[in-house]
């Protein structure tokens, strides 16, 4: 980094740069999304395992009481 600071062209040494740190770093998530859902006991066809919760209401119906 200190090297690229100073160089006429630095862009290489910044690449090389990104290069180390991406394999010698590990990612690690600082939040996910989370949503709260009131379910009725009525209504069957939720995703409930769904990671994306993505829902259809072509998917969802009605159970009697």
């Amino acid at each position: 980094m200190a090297e690229a600071k100073s160089s006429k062209d630095p862009q290489p040494l910044y690449t090389e740069v990104e290069q180390i740190v991406a394999a010698e770093m590990p990612v690690i998530p600082i939040y996910h999304y989370s949503t709260n859902i009131m379910l009725s006991d009525s209504i069957q066809g939720w995703p409930i395992n769904n990671v994306e919760q993505n829902w259809y209401a072509k998917d969802l119906y009605r159970v009697a009481d």
